[in-house]
């Protein structure tokens, strides 16, 4: 199982490979102590996110690089979770040519990590179906 936290998750790509993606909703009281693990000044939806996924221990983690303070739950997450595949995608801010073409890229790399972590293989033509669903999507349009 998959979790995100972001819109900007590529959910599709990760149901490509045959995952289930679950966005993650954690609570606003960790069940563990993630001060021990993240300085006190970051956020609270961070903190929480860290306790949540260490209590739920996803097979996969999508992050993106939202804020700061998501950068240093990917950072703590990385570390606590070895057996799980952690992502941080980064999502360009502007929608020019060449940030089209760095984020094409690092979709890529998120696909062939993925594909090298897990043994499974992108299916292209899943892939476009999850599209062709998501278009047709009121809530997405």
């Amino acid at each position: 199982m998959t979790g995100y936290i972001c819109k900007y998750a590529p959910v599709e790509i990760m149901r490509a490979f045959g995952e289930e993606c679950v966005p993650i909703l954690p609570v606003a009281a960790p069940s563990t102590d993630p001060d021990a693990l993240l300085h006190p000044n970051i956020c609270s939806f961070s903190k929480s996110l860290v306790s949540d996924a260490l209590e739920k221990r996803y097979e996969a983690i999508i992050l993106t690089t939202c804020c700061d303070s998501i950068r240093r739950a990917y950072d703590v997450l990385k570390r606590e979770l070895p057996e799980s595949f952690v992502w941080l995608l980064d999502v360009p801010r502007f929608k020019a040519p060449e940030a089209i073409g760095l984020f094409r890229s690092r979709l890529q790399e998120l696909i062939d990590a993925y594909s090298e972590f897990s043994g499974k293989s992108f299916d292209e033509d899943a892939f476009r179906g999850h599209l062709r669903c998501a278009c047709s999507d009121p809530v997405v349009r």
